[in-house]
């Protein structure tokens, strides 16, 4: 049975936390630092283009969430007459 390579967080020569999740601000800053510091300088351009490409990606998806809250909102109150015509037909009304 072939054995599978470690896992490449297990690779990297930095301590990682049992729950990455559960990191408060300053030691995720931390632990993001640290990785970063072993990177290839080459590399860090790179990190810092696609950090600002999430960014560009959160602001789009900010303004899909608020567009698809007004068109549920809207479809909503059209649907609601035929819920209730629906509702009436299942009662016996």
């Amino acid at each position: 049975q072939q054995q599978q390579p470690p896992a490449i967080a297990q690779q990297l020569p930095i301590n990682l936390p049992a729950n990455l999740d559960e990191l408060d601000d300053e030691a995720a800053a931390a632990l993001d630092n640290e990785f970063l510091s072993l990177l290839p300088p080459c590399i860090l351009p790179r990190i810092d283009k696609l950090k600002s490409l999430n960014v560009k990606r959160d602001e789009i998806l900010d303004e899909y969430r608020v567009e698809r809250a007004m068109l549920e909102k809207k479809f909503s109150a059209i649907m609601q007459p035929l819920y209730e015509e629906r509702k009436a037909v299942v009662i016996g009304e």
